[in-house]
């Protein structure tokens, strides 16, 4: 049997794998990498592999090809979508089928490092693919983009924005956060907040709606440990004004009310 690694890259250029094992391998990762859907499969399905980083557009199928029979073979198996066909329906598709992280190329070295670590952790942990929201207020309605984030829909209208459960624990020590300002417009599927942690780790959040932001939480920048601890009320992430709700919320999961 051949030796385990940690991460299986499925990709048909040699750069990207290349540049992928520069960031991963410092970090005491080991890596292997499969070019075809139809390769990709063999060793996954074969070897003990922890993570699989997969691109979109293969030479023999298509990269939501892999993603689903990936999910069939092992529903545990986290998998983020690197990719150069990064569009906002590609990136709805991803979370909706149940890849952890949806990462463009030519993609930042903190933030490819941010969305193995991160899954990595959350997998070590034994966390299930089923995202959960303890729901309490009957009025207000709760959905998610898969897992990554979740969303409040007021009776209003209004929503608020928080990190889905694969971030709180699983983002190291967090430094600092970058929010986008008041006023300004954020598209369901971009990114809507950045984390970085003291390793230089990038945690991207993107966003479950298109809107405008009313409000950001200034709370967070001088207590970064909201995130951790009380993530879904007091370390929320942005209020924002949907614009286009009705046509997007089919893009989204909604949550049982406990």
């Amino acid at each position: 049997m051949a030796p385990k690694h940690d991460i299986l890259i499925v990709d048909d250029e040699p750069i990207v794998v290349l540049s992928a094992q520069r960031t991963l391998v410092p970090a005491g990762l080991s890596v292997d990498h499969a070019g075809t859907v139809a390769e990709g499969l063999s060793k996954a399905d074969s070897q003990g592999f922890n993570l699989v980083l997969a691109d979109l557009m293969l030479p023999d199928h298509s990269g939501f090809d892999l993603v689903t029979e990936l999910r069939r073979l092992r529903p545990e198996l986290p998998i983020v979508v690197v990719t150069g066909y990064a569009t906002l329906e590609s990136a709805i598709t991803c979370f909706k089928t149940g890849v952890f992280d949806f990462v463009a190329k030519p993609f930042e070295t903190g933030e490819l490092l941010g969305s193995v670590q991160r899954a990595l952790r959350f997998q070590a942990a034994g966390k299930t693919s089923e995202s959960h929201f303890e729901a309490t207020d009957n009025n207000i309605e709760y959905y998610g983009l898969g897992k990554h984030v979740q969303v409040r829909v007021q009776p209003s209208g209004l929503a608020v924005v928080t990190l889905g459960v694969t971030f709180p624990h699983f983002m190291g020590k967090t430094l600092r956060i970058e929010l986008p300002e008041s006023g300004t417009t954020i598209l369901q599927g971009n990114a809507c907040a950045k984390i970085i942690n003291r390793e230089g780790e990038i945690h991207i959040v993107r966003a479950p709606l298109t809107g405008s932001v009313l409000e950001i939480n200034s709370q967070l920048p001088g207590n970064m440990k909201l995130l951790d601890i009380d993530p879904f009320n007091r370390g929320w992430l942005v209020r924002m004004a949907p614009t286009q709700l009705k046509s997007e919320l089919q893009h989204l999961t909604g949550f049982a009310r406990c």
